[in-house]
C-alpha cells in the first residue's frame, strides 16, 4: 500500500472502479432544507469547484449558505473545494481532481457529538458514532479516528433540527481547505420518525464518515457533463471492480441505502481508503500495541488477544486518561516539557507530535530523546544527519531499542539489565526491548537503578 504518488495518479487517469472520491451518485433523494432554496447559480466558486468534480448540476441544490448534492453531502459556500495537489509535507494527493485530507492532518481525526443529540433514548447515536470511529480505524489506513467530547473536535455530529427530508436519514461534508469536512447531522425525525436499529444507525454513520473522508457513492455515474456540455469522466480508484451501474453491492458507500445494517466493509470499500491514505513508517508513532498491554494490567486482561481492540481502546478512551502507549512517546511528559505546549489537551499534545513536533526533533519521552540519539550515535548522525529526526526515530523503534542503544542520558538497558537480576531472568540478560518496557512501566517508579 505505498507505491507513490505519481504511480497513483497515472493509475487512476485511466482507471474507472467502484469507490470514488468524485462522481455522481444513482440516488437521487433530495432533503428539503430549512434552509431557503434558490436558484442554481452556477457563477460562484464552490459550485464550479462541484461541478469540476464532476456532479451533474441537476442533482445539485442551492440554499442560502450551501449546496446539497446526491441528497446527503453538504457543500458549505464558505468552504474550499479546490484539487490538492501538494501537501504541507511535500506528498503529493493520489488523485489529478479530488479534494483530500492533506497528509500532516490524517492520523489524528477527532469526531464529537454535540448536545443536539440526546444522551439517552432511541435518538442517541454516540455509541454508533464511536463504533464507526474504530471500525474506520479496523480498515487500517493511514487515517486515524478518534472520539472526544472537545468542542474543537475536527468532525462534530449534530441534529439535522428539521432541515433534512423525511427520506434522508443523514448528511455529511467532503473535505474543505485539507481537512475533513466538518460536519455531519443527522436526521432523528427519518421516516416518520421510525426507531432505527443500532446496526442501521452504525452502517450509516460508518457511511457518512467516509464522505467526510472523501468517499463519493460507490454506484456512481462513469461520465458526466459539465454545464458547457464538455464530458467529465468520473475518476475511480484502482484495484476495484468497474462492470455494472452498482459494480459493489456490498460497498458501504452506495447511496440509497438509509435503512441497511452494518455488516463490515467490502474488500473494495478497505482498498480505497488505503490507495487514498496509505499507511508510512510515520504512522502510529505515538501508538505501540505491546508496550500499551505491557504497562496496564487492565487492558492487558482484556484485550490480550485482540491488538485491534486495544487500539481502538487507545484512541477513543486511553488519550484521554492519559496512559502512554509508547516508549518514544508521553503525552503528558511532551507537553509539560514546553511552555508553547503547557496548555494543550493530552489528544492536541497527540496531534502536535505526530504532525510537527516529531519533525523539529523535540524530546518526547524520559527514555527517548531523538537529538541525544542522533548526537550520541556517530554512525547515526553520520547515515541520518544531525536534523534526520524521523529516520533517527524509524531506527530506534526498528533497531535502535533491541541494540540496546540509549537514546537518552537517564537510561542504559543494559546497565538495567546487570543491576536488576529479577528483570534479566524474567525478560533474558540481552532482551533490551523489555528492559526498556519494564523500566517505564515499573522500574522507574520504583525506583531502580537504570544507569
Amino acid at each position: 500500500m505505498k507505491k507513490t504518488s505519481q504511480v497513483l495518479k497515472k493509475i487512476i487517469l485511466f482507471s474507472i472502479s467502484a469507490v470514488l472520491i468524485i462522481s455522481c451518485s444513482q440516488e437521487n433523494l433530495e432533503p428539503n432544507q430549512t434552509n431557503q432554496v434558490i436558484e442554481l447559480n452556477l457563477n460562484g466558486k464552490v459550485i464550479q469547484q462541484i461541478l469540476n468534480l464532476g456532479y451533474k448540476k441537476e442533482n445539485i441544490t442551492e440554499y442560502s449558505d450551501y449546496y446539497v448534492v446526491d441528497g446527503d453531502i453538504r457543500f458549505d459556500k464558505k468552504g474550499d473545494y479546490s484539487p490538492n495537489t501538494a501537501s504541507p509535507t511535500g506528498r503529493t494527493s493520489q488523485a489529478h481532481n479530488d479534494i483530500f485530507i492533506v497528509y500532516n492532518k490524517q492520523q489524528v481525526i477527532t469526531v464529537r457529538v454535540d448536545s443536539s443529540i440526546p444522551t439517552t433514548g432511541v435518538d442517541n447515536w454516540r455509541d454508533q458514532v464511536i463504533n464507526a470511529c474504530i471500525d474506520w480505524n479496523r480498515a487500517n489506513s493511514r487515517v486515524r479516528l478518534s472520539y472526544t467530547t472537545l468542542s474543537s473536535a475536527n468532525i462534530t455530529v449534530k441534529s439535522d433540527n428539521g432541515s433534512l427530508s423525511n427520506t434522508t436519514i443523514a448528511q455529511g461534508s467532503f473535505p474543505s481547505g485539507g481537512n475533513a469536512g466538518s460536519t455531519i447531522f443527522i436526521n432523528l425525525d427519518f421516516f416518520n420518525n421510525m426507531t432505527v436499529s443500532n446496526g442501521t444507525k452504525e452502517y450509516n454513520m460508518v457511511h457518512e464518515i467516509g464522505h467526510n473522508l472523501g468517499l463519493r457513492h460507490t454506484n456512481w455515474s462513469s461520465v458526466d457533463f459539465d454545464q458547457f456540455g464538455n464530458v467529465i469522466t468520473a475518476w475511480g480508484i484502482p484495484g476495484t471492480p468497474t462492470a455494472g451501474a452498482n459494480p459493489d453491492p456490498a460497498s458501504v458507500m452506495n447511496g440509497g441505502t438509509a435503512l441497511f445494517t452494518w455488516n463490515d466493509f467490502s474488500d473494495n470499500d478497505i482498498n480505497a481508503i488505503r490507495l487514498m491514505y496509505p499507511e508510512d513508517n510515520n504512522s502510529n508513532r505515538a501508538y505501540d500495541p505491546v508496550y500499551y498491554l505491557f504497562g496496564y494490567s487492565d487492558l492487558s486482561t482484556a484485550f490480550n488477544n485482540d491488538p485491534a481492540g486495544a487500539e481502538d481502546h487507545w484512541l477513543t478512551e486511553g488519550i484521554y486518561e492519559g496512559r502512554v502507549a509508547s516508549p518514544i512517546f508521553d503525552m503528558d511528559y511532551y507537553r509539560t516539557s514546553y511552555s508553547d505546549l503547557s496548555n494543550m489537551t493530552r489528544i492536541q499534545a497527540v496531534t502536535h507530535w505526530v504532525t510537527q513536533g516529531s519533525n523539529e526533533g523535540r524530546n518526547s519521552s524520559p527514555v527517548f530523546n531523538v537529538t541525544y540519539y542522533i548526537q550520541n550515535n556517530s554512525d547515526l548522525l553520520q547515515a541520518f544527519g544531525a536534523t534526520g529526526y524521523q529516520k533517527a526515530i524509524s531506527h530506534y523503534i526498528s533497531t535502535g531499542i533491541d541494540e540496546g542503544r540509549m537514546a537518552c542520558p537517564t537510561f542504559n538497558p543494559k546497565i538495567y539489565l546487570q543491576k536488576n537480576a529479577d528483570v534479566a531472568a524474567a525478560y533474558g540478560s540481552t532482551n533490551y526491548r523489555n528492559a526498556l518496557y519494564h523500566w517505564l512501566a515499573f522500574g522507574r517508579a520504583e525506583g531502580r537503578v537504570a544507569l
